[in-house]
């Protein structure tokens, strides 16, 4: 089990970055994202 205080594992990043009003969406570097996938989060639809 991953410790969720730990900011350096990705798949705990996207879970908490899942949820709408966080107020840190995503803490991995984007540019590891494909322009595609970055524009995606950018038009990411509020809840």
């Amino acid at each position: 089990m991953s410790n969720l205080k730990n900011y350096s594992d990705l798949f705990a990043d996207l879970a908490q970055g899942a949820y709408n009003g966080r107020p840190k969406e995503y803490s991995f570097p984007s540019e590891r994202l494909t322009s595609a996938h970055q524009k995606e989060l950018k038009e990411k639809p509020k809840l």
